[in-house]
């Protein structure tokens, strides 16, 4: 199936109606030869084309129609033929539109109340028999070609976000790195496809009767991505053109010119239409998150322009995507490892506004509309849209580190290819909820299995494990008595309530993670067969680190500990402090007999998503009179980039059925236990009769729109989990 003809089809309309009426004729004469043509602009009885039988009793008709409104188009024909033929016993109708079963209800109607058989042929049909022969073949390239037009155009999600990245020049380099990173396999140098995808962008249009120079090549590419020096940038173009030649581009030796072949012309034109596709699934799936935060918003979309809105949207993802790529090759340089949240919407739609005044009528519901309705999307949209997004990231990415240096595969060489990583509390919780949902739908696990699978090992210390158990402990009394609990819902438990399961079956859920008898070890076992993680601990190393460098990490994690909540039990925050400083020290300590190019070359790892990390290492630095210390502290979001880019991704070639995160979920529920139980057994009665998998849905669907209202419950981050351990702690003495 050509996605073109697909996109083609998808594009039609009445200004196209020729063209469709000829390939119509086309694929419906390869079955029926008898087939004449009758469609004039002026009218045809009713008929676009009429089946010739030797008879000349023409009892069957075929009408092409680019109407949206299919039905009333039908109805409108159906009079029209009573009228003209009232012999007419059948009525073969084909359109652009994909109907399907939607036209059940009318198909029987005209057959009980007019003796009128209606067979459709829609665009699924057309699709289906593309290749069925030679003439169905050409005539669907033909008709791509005079609705699309027959050179490439730009991608429609680059680089209308940044504005440098706003003139058609850079817009070309985009889509074509984003068709680069789609189509080439993960084995592939970065420096080399990041290249061949500038060429192809500079040779875009090009054919035999319009070559370019070299020299056009070499403006372009260097016009692109600036500031690097030009014999450097021509070097890469010179490689990357003797790569393409012949199979790709033709080279005129004696002029010095270049054009794409024909093949190539057709493959790209090809894959833009699949990206246009998956656009239009994009924008699709985006109006359904606008329409479900729009309600608790209490916003009415009715005489809202859709297209304001959507183009707004767009903008703010944009700018998100093309940040997170800048501050993910800036995280190279500095050794920060990036942290994203969801906050970080809200403030890029928040400068949108001001540069790009609102028209409509949602006013101060306009950036959390934006914001909660992107957030959704890449947190839970479906795996084709955060598909095509992911590539679209990782565009962005590639042309953050192009302006950066041009030699990309250097940068990238200095992350670590092999690695070992421990993985702090809250890496670890995230895991065990995630076992609610369908397995397409764990984003943390596939990010752990991909960085598993690029043959980093992954280890909890006693710690963590103390932690988890405690917060297990903890949130079972949270459901044995919630009428009684006074603090908001402890994480694993809320998360349960969340998925829309029986809440009487909490405790036999927790039974997949561990027993009464052996709680610790039923842990341990659970997180080695289900995830592959180990038991490390980082003790040794601790002892072994210099005495400054504890003391004053002891400090700061005392500190910020104590901070958070004032009332806490010393004695709490001390257990606390000592298993974030044996992280935290231990990995650096790890690290002391290795030589690195750069920040991100360590083996040794610390996985969190605890808000005092990202700072520690420098403010640990500047008590101890450092002048660095490389932080060993890893966020989901980074690592999320880094299994798309790092050395080792050629070991993730089967990873594409995987479900990587664009973004991971820090939006909490923050609610009393007695409440989410009330709420949720509200809906489940409800729904009484309804299929479980219904019921579970409608569940999740109404807690997440409760959380936007902010009336019962409301938002919390991912910093709460914190606040659980602390208080399980506490509970447990």
């Amino acid at each position: 199936m050509s996605s073109r003809f697909k996109l083609a089809l998808q594009h039609c309309d009445g200004t196209h109606w020729q063209v469709f009426e000829h390939v119509s004729s086309v694929f419906l004469s390869d079955r029926y030869p008898s087939l004449r043509t009758m469609a004039a602009p002026s009218g045809d009885g009713g008929r676009d084309a009429a089946l010739w039988f030797p008879s000349e009793d023409e009892t069957v008709v075929a009408q092409y129609s680019t109407a949206a409104d299919w039905r009333a188009k039908i109805g409108a024909t159906r009079r029209r033929l009573s009228d003209t033929n009232s012999a007419v016993s059948g009525i073969i109708y084909t359109s652009p539109s994909m109907i399907g079963a939607d036209a059940d209800g009318l198909r029987d109607d005209l057959r009980r109340q007019y003796s009128l058989f209606l067979d459709i042929r829609d665009q699924s049909w057309f699709l289906e028999r593309e290749e069925s022969s030679a003439a169905t073949s050409k005539a669907a390239a033909q008709f791509a070609d005079r609705v699309l037009g027959t050179d490439p155009e730009l991608a429609p999600l680059v680089g209308r976000g940044d504005p440098l990245l706003n003139s058609e020049e850079s817009q070309a380099a985009l889509t074509y790195l984003l068709l680069q990173r789609k189509d080439d396999a993960m084995d592939r140098q970065l420096t080399k496809l990041s290249f061949d995808a500038l060429v192809r962008a500079a040779l875009r249009g090009t054919d035999g009767d319009r070559r370019i120079h070299r020299d056009a090549i070499y403006q372009y590419v260097e016009m692109v991505v600036p500031g690097h020096e030009s014999s450097t940038v021509r070097e890469y173009v010179d490689n990357a053109l003797h790569r393409l030649d012949r199979t790709y581009v033709r080279h005129w030796q004696k002029e010095d010119e270049y054009c794409l072949t024909h093949e190539e012309r057709l493959r790209l034109a090809e894959g833009i239409a699949e990206i246009q596709l998956l656009d239009d699934a994009f924008v699709a799936e985006l109006g359904d998150h606008v329409a479900f935060n729009a309600e608790p918003l209490g916003l009415d979309l009715a005489m809202v322009d859709a297209g304001q809105i959507v183009e707004r949207l767009r903008r703010v993802l944009e700018i998100f995507l093309f940040e997170r790529g800048e501050h993910f090759v800036e995280s190279l340089r500095t050794g920060q490892s990036i942290l994203f949240a969801t906050a970080e919407l809200e403030e890029i739609a928040q400068s949108d506004l001001a540069e790009h005044a609102d028209t409509t009528s949602l006013r101060g519901s306009l950036v959390p509309l934006i914001s909660l309705s992107l957030e959704r999307l890449l947190v839970s949209g479906s795996e084709a849209v955060q598909a095509y997004l992911r590539t679209v990231s990782e565009a962005y990415t590639l042309m953050a580190f192009l302006r950066e240096t041009p030699n990309v595969q250097s940068a990238v060489s200095k992350l670590f290819s092999r690695g070992e990583i421990w993985l702090d509390t809250s890496a670890v919780l995230p895991l065990l909820a995630e076992t609610l949902l369908e397995p397409g739908d764990r984003s943390y696990q596939a990010l752990l299995s991909a960085v598993s699978d690029a043959d980093a090992r992954l280890f909890v210390t006693d710690g963590v494990l103390e932690e988890v158990n405690v917060h297990i402990d903890n949130s079972l009394r949270a459901w044995r008595s919630p009428a009684t609990w006074r603090s908001r819902t402890p994480f694993i438990l809320a998360a349960y309530i969340w998925s829309g399961r029986e809440i009487r079956s909490y405790p036999d859920w927790i039974e997949t993670f561990k027993g009464k008898r052996r709680p610790f070890e039923d842990l341990v076992e659970y997180f080695r067969i289900d995830h592959g993680i180990g038991r490390r601990g980082l003790l040794h190393e601790l002892d072994a680190a210099d005495e400054k460098l504890r003391w004053h990490s002891h400090a700061y994690w005392h500190e910020g500990q104590t901070s958070r909540r004032k009332n806490t039990d010393p004695d709490v925050i001390d257990r606390l402090v000592k298993h974030d400083v044996e992280c935290f020290v231990g990995v650096l300590q790890r690290r002391v007999s290795e030589t690195v190019a750069g920040p991100f070359g360590y083996t040794a790892w610390w996985l969190t998503a605890d808000g005092l990390a990202p700072g520690a290492a420098r403010d640990v630095a500047a008590r101890i009179g450092m002048p660095e210390l490389h932080s060993p502290c890893l966020s989901f979001d980074f690592l999320s980039h880094y299994v798309t880019v790092a050395p080792a991704r050629r070991q993730l070639q089967h990873l594409g059925e995987r479900r990587l995160p664009l973004m991971t979920d820090a939006s909490l529920i923050n609610a009393a236990p007695a409440e989410l139980f009330e709420e949720a057994q509200s809906i489940r009665e409800s729904m009484a009769g309804q299929p479980e998998r219904v019921v579970q849905r409608r569940i999740r669907d109404q807690l997440d729109q409760e959380k936007i209202r902010g009336a019962r419950f409301t938002r919390a981050s991912i910093d709460v989990i914190q606040d659980d351990i602390r208080e399980a702690l506490q509970s447990n003495g």
